[in-house]
């Protein structure tokens, strides 16, 4: 989808509307009216979503986005990325990268009786607000 939108110089920005409604800028500098942007979906999609405008023209952008599932993890104060393996009776969680001996309560109630066995990723989009991703094994 096309979109008009007066914007600083840059080619490219990657956002998240979060279920409340509010946009936060994922990388790409300085956003263009991100409002416009989010304005240009809304007839096709609610949030919570990811999207990627790309400028086209000095004030033209294509805009395209997909759906994703939020989670709030208030218990989750470090890091940006957690993953969460669980095969068999064995649960593995990384934060970062990194091996955590710790429980996320929530994210585990969140992906309870999804799969037996599973990968759950989920990246902070913003304070408490998670994006969730589960993938069977």
């Amino acid at each position: 989808m096309f979109v008009e939108a007066v914007g600083p110089p840059g080619g490219d920005v990657r956002f998240a509307a979060l279920p409340d409604g509010r946009l936060v800028v994922a990388d790409g500098g300085a956003p263009p009216e991100l409002s416009a942007l989010a304005g240009s979906l809304s007839a096709r999609l609610d949030p919570p979503y990811r999207a990627r405008a790309v400028r086209r023209g000095p004030n033209a952008w294509a805009v395209g986005a997909r759906r994703i599932d939020v989670i709030e993890l208030p218990e989750a104060t470090a890091g940006e990325t957690l993953e969460l393996t669980v095969l068999g009776r064995e649960r593995t969680l990384r934060v970062d990268g990194m091996r955590a001996f710790a429980e996320v309560p929530a994210l585990e109630r969140a992906v309870a009786g999804r799969h037996r066995d599973f990968v759950a990723v989920a990246e902070r989009l913003a304070g408490d607000s998670w994006e969730l991703q589960v993938s069977p094994l």
